[in-house]
């Protein structure tokens, strides 16, 4: 065996690999015996029939299996035994005579590239990134918000006849017009129409004062959604395989208005928001919500600083990886073998870049994750998953769902590696620096729309 490096650089590396028969023979022998054994050829008894009849039945297919798996033991072993530390896998490089394996021939050569791991320097990395604690005021103007929103929550619709409000549902009967007037055998239609959703002012202007029996002109692709589609199936509701053809212009008539009434601040109201007898009155009230938006900023505060983070690193680093290289990798490792996608491999190029410099990281500070941990993650997932339904699950039955689920090697290599990001992240919050900005829940509300909108979720 003779493994020889072609051509290096910071991020890719060649390798031919070569053998001869001296090392693969040996093997080549032990699995035509193998097949001898257990061949059952007409005429002979199991495991009787000559080794020259074995050797021409089965001895092609034998000789390309073990020559393909000693080139690749053999490169393996190289890069372990150098220590060399590469990115997914070595792929065969294309650009070279094809591989010709037969019983006559006994020296093989096969080129191989692999693309080079990028080194990290943790402590660089660490000084060049600061992180901004968020710490935001909770006001009573805030309190006195989301305590009108549990209200609503709870509240109960009642038809109403007084002057249309935003937010009232209104029940509009609409026919199509000619004009000013309504068009003989138009088209007729029925659907509801929230008002804080009315996308045209001019319509909603119209709506916002107006009561039971008044009617409204309106381009109805105005109203709510521009398209068509979603205009003829929720407000016109013409079927989907009719080719009705009607006009943009409708009136519609005003025949019932919904509001949606707050809940009064009753004991009854109390129990069903907060818990039975978990608060008894208004102040108590204010202070419960006081502490569950507390309780949100820190965590909102905690995912802008998590952000902050990973992206702090990924731009600090500088990391850069070989993009043609891993994209044919990368298409390789699928079934269909299709191009990556510039979409594909931008979330792929995050991910590893990520990866590197978390594991840099996790191998600083030692940080492990055992069984146990990926088993309590799993399980906590399930209980949350279950909660947010108002479902309770006994534990035992969830002890159950998580043996089931550890089972699957995809799903416990995701929880691990969330496992593994949660205790890195934690460590990293508390060893970087840090500034601390004071801002209102709205300011802070803004800052985590905004980071959801640049990771597009």
């Amino acid at each position: 065996m003779n493994v020889e490096t072609l051509q290096s650089t910071p991020q890719l590396m060649s390798i031919r690999v070569a053998i001869d028969s001296s090392d693969y023979q040996a093997d080549f022998k032990k699995q035509l015996k193998e097949y001898r054994e257990q061949a059952n050829l007409k005429g002979f008894r199991r495991g009787k029939a000559p080794q020259s009849i074995i050797r021409k039945m089965y001895g092609k297919q034998i000789i390309q299996d073990v020559v393909l798996q000693k080139l690749n033991e053999s490169l393996y072993k190289h890069l372990e035994d150098e220590k060399i530390d590469y990115l997914g896998n070595p792929i065969v490089v294309e650009d070279q005579a094809p591989l010709e394996i037969s019983m006559e021939q006994s020296e093989y050569s096969l080129d191989f590239q692999l693309a080079i791991k990028p080194p990290v320097d943790t402590d660089a990395l660490a000084k060049a990134v600061t992180l901004t604690k968020h710490e935001a005021t909770i006001s009573d103007e805030d309190i006195t918000e989301a305590l009108a929103q549990a209200q609503k929550q709870l509240g109960e619709k009642e038809d109403v006849t007084d002057a249309i409000q935003d937010e009232d549902l209104l029940h509009i009967q609409a026919v199509e017009l000619d004009g000013d007037k309504i068009k003989e055998g138009g088209w007729s239609t029925k659907f509801l129409l929230l008002t804080s959703q009315i996308q045209d002012e001019s319509i909603k202007k119209k709506a916002l004062g107006s009561k039971v029996g008044d009617t409204l002109d309106m381009d109805i692709y105005k109203v709510e959604n521009s398209d068509p589609k979603w205009v003829r199936k929720h407000l016109l509701n013409i079927p989907e395989d009719s080719d009705q053809e009607t006009g943009a212009m409708y009136r519609g008539t005003i025949e019932q208005v919904e509001r949606l009434m707050p809940a009064s601040l009753d004991q009854d109201f109390y129990d069903k928001y907060f818990g039975k007898d978990v608060v008894s009155n208004e102040k108590e009230a204010r202070d419960k919500i006081r502490v569950q938006m507390q309780q949100y900023t820190e965590d909102v505060a905690k995912s802008l600083m998590t952000y902050q983070l990973r992206t702090g690193l990924l731009e600090a680093s500088g990391m850069e990886l070989p993009e043609d290289h891993m994209r044919l990798w990368l298409a390789q490792q699928s079934e269909t073998a299709e191009p990556v996608t510039d979409e594909q491999w931008k979330s792929f190029e995050q991910g590893m870049k990520w990866t590197i410099i978390r594991n840099a990281y996790a191998e600083k500070y030692e940080v492990s994750v055992d069984e146990g941990d990926v088993f309590d993650s799993v399980k906590q997932g399930i209980r949350q998953y279950f909660s947010q339904y108002m479902q309770y699950v006994e534990d035992d039955r969830l002890t159950e769902m998580a043996d089931n689920m550890m089972e699957n090697r995809e799903t416990y290599n995701r929880e691990y590696d969330k496992v593994l990001n949660e205790k890195l992240i934690a460590i990293l919050i508390e060893k970087l620096p840090q500034e601390t900005k004071a801002v209102t829940k709205e300011e802070l509300d803004s800052a985590y729309a905004q980071m959801r909108e640049e990771i597009g979720s």
